[in-house]
């Protein structure tokens, strides 16, 4: 009776607070903002955003989450410069529902007007160097907005500069952001201990297993009791990546100098995998199915050495080398190359089987800059051509290339260029002489932020000097038509036409190549693509002729190792007996 009757009691109370104990579901308007960074980073901020899946359970509730969202957002508008700016909050109900609008005020943006570097009150003097690092050594740029993001990376290359004149252990001791509300400036003073000077001392390596602790000690780029400068290791550090011998490589130090005033040095590293096996599928409508494999040794001998086995097969081509890479030869920027290289291919043009022995000194001059050099000698047996027989070809290929592209296999942004001369004595069977030079140039240029789309162009132009056509072998002419140039025509077809109409090969080349990538999920993609350009029979081109065109589409997908292609190619000059009406490609990789 007594449960009843509290029962009877409470009940209208619960159906009265019924109402109150509900979430508050609400939509949030920020409005006031016209820089689309600065929108998204308080959007990115927003509690009221954030949450907005988890209502609170009262207006009251709501109203609290508001007013702290404003403070933060306040500070979010001070690290762009803003300080001055005011966020207003307001609750409203629009359409039955409750909406949440973030009015911004932004008022006058603070710029920067001065950098100051100070000396700690423990330093004795103020090093000279001092009146030299300014703004620009920081990546600061005076009478622009004073960034919160753009002072704290500062602070990184304050030390950074300080590092460099030999003060490793230099710290920060007071920074101070002097804001002039009458002016609207900002006034930025770093105070600083640079700690002792520095020398390099004793290295330590750690990790490794079957590299060669002589190897590693090569790629280093400072020697003991030099003065310390960070940019040694950091260069180190890339030159350990590079030889894909290590997964992990670390290069630092401790806090704490020797009595005699030296660093010690520690090289953390973790050895990769150095063997590695692969293979692949490729089709196209011109050559049919092919499958390829590879197989690498990294490591030969433990000081980086690579030896490599490839091979291509196809229906009408056939390719196998056999490569050995030595690290290091003569100084740290040149490697030497011996490759062995078996070619068999049959073509509308001609038939080839070769073998080939050739001695390669590849140097990386700058970051961009490769330059290679060296001696190879071919033996050719040509046939179905207007000069068959057996050559013995012997080259001094030189090449130099400039790459700024960011990838290998994908590259949304960047240039590149190479120049290749080859010249050609032939040996053995008469005295003929040529001088083969190609130039390629791509260049990739992403029209978004996040590089969904991108426009890449490449051309292509070539010519060889010295020797007529006729006495040139035939398959070391110039050919077009194939599923890197002028895709949709026949392979290796784009050349002068006999009489017979069947290509002979030419003296020269121009191909032009434009493509459109868009990426509209994380693994796909499509491509249109638009080609023009011809294989001549003079030594320089001759644009003043019929040019040959071609359009296609493709589909990609990307993958870790890089995208998958399927590309269909319309030839727009199609030749009636050489042509077909398209061609289609499958194989890794962009087309350039």
């Amino acid at each position: 009776m007594f449960c009843k009757a509290v029962l009877k009691l409470l009940l209208p109370l619960l159906v009265a607070t019924a109402p109150l104990l509900a979430n508050v579901p609400y939509n949030v308007r920020i409005l006031g903002i016209d820089d689309a960074d600065i929108a998204n980073t308080v959007s990115g901020a927003s509690s009221l955003l954030s949450l907005r899946d988890k209502p609170p359970p009262t207006m009251s509730a709501l109203r609290r989450r508001a007013e702290g969202d404003v403070a933060d957002l306040v500070n979010v508008m001070r690290s762009f410069g803003y300080y001055d700016a005011r966020i207003e909050a307001h609750i409203d109900g629009i359409d039955g529902n409750t909406v949440v609008i973030l009015r911004v005020y932004e008022g006058t943006v603070y710029r920067l007007r001065s950098v100051q570097l100070l000396a700690d009150e423990a330093m004795e003097e103020t090093p000279a160097f001092f009146d030299y690092i300014g703004a620009p050594n920081l990546e600061l740029v005076l009478d622009e907005p004073a960034k919160a993001s753009e002072i704290i990376y500062a602070r990184g290359q304050l030390l950074r500069s300080i590092s460099k004149q030999g003060y490793p252990l230099a710290a920060i001791t007071d920074e101070q952001v002097l804001v002039d509300v009458i002016d609207k400036k900002v006034d930025l003073i770093f105070q600083v201990d640079t700690g002792p000077r520095a020398l390099f001392g004793d290295t330590e390596f750690l990790g490794l297993q079957s590299v060669k602790p002589s190897f590693i000690r090569g790629k280093i780029l400072w020697n003991r009791h030099r003065l310390f400068d960070p940019r040694c290791l950091e260069a180190t550090e890339e030159a350990l990546l590079q030889t894909q011998l290590f997964e992990y490589v670390n290069v630092h130090y401790d806090d704490e100098l020797t009595s005699n005033g030296e660093l010690p040095i520690i090289v953390d590293l973790a050895e990769s995998k150095h063997r590695s096996i692969g293979a692949g599928v490729s089709v196209t409508t011109q050559q049919g199915p092919g499958v390829s494999g590879e197989w690498e040794h990294r490591n030969v001998a433990g000081y980086g050495q690579t030896f490599n086995v490839a091979a291509d097969i196809w229906n009408r081509l056939q390719h196998a080398s056999m490569m050995y890479r030595l690290p290091d030869f003569v100084c740290p920027i040149q490697e030497l190359v011996w490759l062995a290289e078996l070619h068999n291919e049959e073509t509308t043009s001609f038939e080839e089987r070769s073998f080939s022995l050739s001695t390669i000194v590849e140097a990386q001059c700058t970051d961009y800059t490769t330059v290679s050099y060296g001696v190879s000698v071919k033996q050719l047996h040509s046939t179905k051509s207007d000069n068959s027989g057996d050559f013995t070809l012997i080259k001094l290929p030189l090449m130099w290339r400039w790459n700024t592209s960011n990838n290998i296999l994908n590259p949304t942004r960047g240039y590149t260029a190479q120049v290749k001369m080859t010249p050609t004595q032939q040996v053995l069977r008469s005295n003929l002489e040529y001088l083969e030079t190609i130039f390629t140039g791509t260049a990739y240029k992403s029209l978004d932020c996040d590089s969904r789309y991108v426009f890449a162009g490449k051309v292509v132009a070539g010519n060889i000097l010295g020797a007529g056509r006729r006495a040139i072998p035939a398959p070391e002419r110039f050919y077009s038509g194939s599923e890197n140039t002028l895709r949709g025509y026949n392979y290796m077809t784009v050349s002068p036409l006999n009489e017979e109409n069947e290509p002979i090969g030419g003296r020269s080349i121009m191909v032009l190549s434009s493509e459109m990538r868009i990426r509209f999920r994380e693994n796909l993609g499509c491509v249109a693509f638009y080609e023009i350009g011809n294989v001549y029979e003079k030594k320089w081109p001759q644009l003043h002729k019929k040019q040959l065109q071609s359009i296609g589409f493709g589909a990609r997908y990307y993958t870790p190792v890089g995208p998958l292609r399927l590309d269909v190619a319309f030839p727009l000059n199609g030749r009636r007996v050489l042509d077909d009406s398209f061609q289609f490609y499958f194989s890794i990789g962009q087309a350039f």
